[in-house]
């Protein structure tokens, strides 16, 4: 009998989740606070037992024991004070070349080291995340040292591509060493003289929402509307009242009464964006989770709009208190981009924050003075349902961030749901593609 698509559907994810439980089980640390064990899965714990055993050999066999013993006594004390005393010898720098750069981007870190001993030094590594989406937080990115020489000041190159947003380096990364036996490893803090900062990736827009508006500005968009700036765009009787620098004064003699002129008027071009970023209803892990992927579709937005010389309000719901949660691109887009760069991940934070804000309904006042409104959020938000005049929203489905999967009924929910005023992601690997497609169509760029 042939399964259904829901059958199937069902049936892989019981597979998968059957798979992962097996894996957790396997992998999970039954002692956590266990410090002995963990010792004893190191280099260090494989010489000591041996230390000891051949102890017992010297104790109850013969005194071959003892020797052995010795030699592996000598060898922990020399794997553990030769990499001390070589690093004690040493100093050095990191320096980024790019102080902005984009995920998933490629650049470049630049390794300065001073090696003060006359003797040269192996087997150097320098350890940091450098902003990699690894599953355990632990692990650390390893990038090794062929060789420095005694008395002198060598420079290494290496080209990094970071997964996720934020500073780089997190922190000072460390220079290690476990030369020559790789027993004892010892390290030491390197010093940050350029930092980077890794914006979340953008994806390439095309086209703006179509903006209405009346609140004349010093600076914005001239329009076909009645005012004081621009062209002349018609002509009307005069009232009272008026500047007498309006007349129109040919076509006021022509009439035989007085004529002013219509001017165009500066409007306001300006778009609001709401992120909801409350724990509670974001669902994945890591850098493909709905998160994270909420704040790169505001990124992606807010550099589409003021690339079109668009002013951008961003405000992002659910942050911790006392973390800022307003930025606007009124001194360029880099600093909003720095700010979604700096926002807190979602497994750094516990839930809470201003996520009551997220009761609030959008301000129709913003959408009645030309602004558009665009709402980025999960099917979970509070703030579904309150949208207000002239709102677009981005939703997030759960299915595809929370399990990991990208089938075809995962499409098949985003083209029955969207419409002209939603636009529906449904998995980290189609949401590029997803956004590009759905922000290009008309019914969403239009009023």
């Amino acid at each position: 009998m042939k399964l259904n698509s829901k059958q199937t559907i069902r049936s892989r994810v019981f597979s998968l989740w059957g798979i992962s439980a097996v894996a957790r089980i396997m992998n999970y640390d039954f002692c956590p606070n266990a410090k002995l064990l963990h010792y004893l899965k190191q280099p260090i714990g494989f010489v000591i037992c041996a230390i000891l055993a051949s102890l017992s050999a010297g104790l109850f066999i013969g005194p071959q024991g003892f020797v052995l013993m010795w030699a592996l006594i000598a060898l922990l004390a020399i794997g553990g004070i030769w990499p001390w005393l070589s690093l004690r010898g040493l100093s050095c720098e990191v320096a980024f070349t790019e102080h902005r750069t984009f995920e998933n981007s490629e650049t470049i870190a630049q390794l300065e080291v001073t090696n003060r001993w006359p003797i040269p030094i192996y087997g150097l590594i320098v350890e940091e995340d450098f902003l990699q989406d690894v599953v355990d937080q632990d692990d650390l990115v390893a990038s090794g040292l062929q060789r420095v020489p005694g008395w002198s000041v060598s420079k290494f190159t290496w080209r990094l591509r970071p997964q996720r947003r934020g500073m780089l380096p997190p922190k000072p990364p460390e220079l290690t060493s476990a030369f020559p036996f790789g027993i004892l490893k010892s390290s030491r803090e390197m010093s940050v003289s350029k930092s980077g900062m890794v914006w979340p990736e953008c994806t390439a827009l095309s086209g703006v929402p179509t903006l209405k508006g009346g609140c004349s500005i010093s600076d914005g968009h001239l329009t076909d509307v009645s005012g004081f700036d621009g062209d002349t765009i018609g002509v009307r009787d005069f009232r009272d009242g008026e500047s007498m620098r309006y007349v129109h004064w040919s076509k006021s003699a022509q009439m035989d009464r007085l004529i002013v002129k219509e001017l165009q008027t500066n409007i306001q071009r300006n778009i609001r964006v709401e992120i909801d970023l409350s724990p509670e209803t974001h669902f994945g892990t890591g850098s493909q989770s709905s998160y994270e992927w909420a704040i790169r579709v505001a990124a992606s937005i807010c550099r589409q709009v003021q690339l079109h010389q668009i002013g951008v309000e961003l405000e992002c719901m659910g942050l911790p208190s006392g973390h800022a949660s307003v930025s606007t691109t009124r001194l360029g887009l880099e600093p909003l981009l720095d700010f979604l760069a700096m926002l807190p991940g979602l497994g750094l934070r516990a839930p809470g924050g201003n996520g009551g804000q997220c009761r609030k309904p959008f301000s129709s006042v913003g959408a009645q003075m030309g602004k558009q409104n665009i709402l980025i959020c999960t099917e979970n938000s509070e703030m579904l349902g309150r949208e207000g005049l002239n709102t677009k929203t981005v939703l997030i489905t759960n299915e595809g961030f929370d399990q990991g999967l990208d089938y075809e009924f995962l499409t098949e929910i985003q083209k029955r749901n969207q419409s002209g005023s939603k636009l529906i992601l449904t998995s980290p690997v189609s949401a590029a593609k997803q956004l590009e497609e759905g922000w290009q169509s008309a019914e969403f760029l239009k009023v």
